[in-house]
């Protein structure tokens, strides 16, 4: 405060102090860690002419000065969160009335997008196999790395996959349903809507089917030439948008069986054939989808020969319960040998008459009671499919009561 004498009177006046414009009008920066994170700062200068004493203050953030009645002054306020333009008054008060000065300038702290990962992409993943993919985001401010959101969505070909938009949450989880290109998007917002996303790119790839035989049935013991055997398979292939061509070779150079199956047709097959010789055949089954060759299993299949037939008949009848003991089942297998014997020099003629008469007396023993019905169901079906196979052509009417 300076003092003036006049006339012998002293009057004191004080002069306010003076503040220079701050080094810039306006302070940006990003936000950050406001720990780590550079500070906002802006500086300026001050002076008393009077040499007071001056106390610099600001409306927000930290100031110190240099001096006391002249010198400089910063500002600085940690750059935290986001945050709009501001201002801020500097003032320079020499603690007299009407000593005070002020400045201001504005800051603002601008907003920094989330950093986007994606974790657990492979670059292909077969069809029907789940893929997992995991995800995360970061802020440069702590406050904001803890509210950040996460979404995804999955596309296939660049159209929407299977309901996988719009995913909330640290991972998602997908499985290809057929060969393409899947891309992964996750999307990362902050509390202050600031938005960024990355993306991984998976190929899919196709799988083949995998055939399958379940085996092969026929309704009596033996299995001879021109009897139906039922052909049991089926395949499974996990791209559920795949068709698919089944073939069945029976291995005898008949016709090959053929048919397409639409995606998402019964992949069961079940086929019947009738051999027109005795021999050992290979069934082929093969299914090919729609992107790669076909794939094939086998099995043996062993028709029986006239003679085999009659052997596995003649074992069946040894081992059976019904006429244990009893000079009818040995009736059963005399003719059964004969016919065997007859079968193996190839005198079919021969053949015939005995089964024929093994016919006659599997009716009397059915009828009187003496084979059960288990054991003359089993024997007459049997020996009636040797008896088509060789072509005999004598039926009697009595046969015709029993299971053939």
């Amino acid at each position: 405060m300076a003092r003036y004498s006049t006339s012998g009177t002293t009057t004191t006046v004080n002069h306010p102090p003076t503040l220079t414009q701050p080094a810039s009008s306006s302070v940006t920066a990003q936000e950050g860690n406001p720990l780590t994170a550079k500070p906002l700062t802006n500086s300026g200068t001050y002076q008393d002419q009077d040499g007071d004493n001056v106390t610099i203050t600001a409306s927000a953030g930290s100031i110190t000065k240099t001096g006391t009645s002249q010198g400089g002054w910063t500002w600085t306020l940690p750059a935290g969160d986001e945050m709009p333009q501001q201002t801020v008054f500097v003032t320079a008060n020499d603690g007299h009335d009407g000593g005070t000065a002020s400045v201001s300038f504005t800051y603002e702290i601008t907003k920094v997008a989330p950093t986007v990962s994606i974790t657990g992409a492979p670059g292909t993943a077969p069809e029907g196999k789940p893929v997992t993919l995991s995800g995360g985001a970061t802020s440069p401010n702590p406050a904001d790395s803890a509210s950040i959101t996460l979404s995804w969505t999955v596309t296939k070909d660049g159209n929407p996959f299977a309901g996988r938009a719009g995913i909330s949450g640290p991972s998602v989880s997908f499985t290809p349903d057929d060969e393409g290109t899947y891309v992964a998007t996750l999307v990362a917002v902050d509390d202050g809507q600031a938005t960024a996303s990355t993306a991984v790119t998976i190929s899919g790839t196709n799988v083949q089917p995998t055939p399958t035989i379940s085996g092969y049935t026929h309704t009596t013991l033996v299995l001879v030439a021109g009897q139906p055997v039922t052909f049991d398979g089926g395949f499974t292939d996990p791209g559920t948008l795949d068709t698919h061509t089944v073939t069945l070779d029976w291995g005898d150079k008949s016709p090959v069986d053929s048919y397409p199956l639409d995606a998402g047709a019964s992949s069961d097959t079940t086929e019947q054939h009738a051999y027109a010789a005795a021999g050992l055949y290979l069934i082929t089954y093969s299914v090919a989808d729609d992107d790669s060759p076909a794939v094939s299993v086998s099995i043996a299949i062993t028709i029986e020969s006239p003679a085999q037939a009659l052997g596995f008949i003649q074992r069946y009848v040894g081992t059976m319960q019904s006429l244990q003991g009893s000079g009818e089942k040995n009736g059963l297998s005399a003719k059964l040998d004969a016919a065997i014997a007859s079968a193996g020099r190839q005198d079919y003629n021969a053949t015939c008459g005995q089964l024929g008469a093994f016919l006659n007396d599997l009716v009397a023993l059915t009828n009187n009671g003496k084979l059960s019905a288990a054991d003359s169901a089993a024997l007459s079906s049997s020996v009636w499919a040797v008896h088509r196979a060789l072509g005999c052509t004598k039926v009697k009417v009595a046969w015709l009561s029993l299971s053939l």
